[in-house]
């Protein structure tokens, strides 16, 4: 399935707030829009923006001023709505008793 990497309330009301996130940089398949044919340059174009504006805005979410941790211990449970947050995890140690 083909999903899109940001949705903006603005394709839907009034507002720009962001609706729903999928930016996943670890899984992402390739941007297939080369074709052949009489627009090939603008279908090239159309892929270089693309890939600039995806490595712009991963630049983004991985600067260290727009990132937070938070420590768990063991048992204790943090929710995320996989849509609305963009969030990631560090390696961790399991403790067997």
């Amino acid at each position: 399935m083909n999903y899109l990497v940001l949705i903006l309330s603005h394709f839907y009301a009034q507002n720009n707030s962001l609706l729903n996130d999928r930016f996943n940089p670890y899984d992402r398949a390739p941007f297939r829009v080369l074709k052949e044919g009489e627009d090939s340059i603008g279908y090239a174009r159309a892929a270089l923006t693309y890939y600039q504006s995806y490595t712009e805005f991963s630049s983004i979410c991985h600067a260290g001023e727009n990132s937070t941790t938070i420590s768990l211990r063991p048992g204790t449970v943090i929710f995320l709505d996989n849509h609305r947050v963009l969030h990631s995890r560090t390696s961790f140690k399991v403790c067997f008793k």
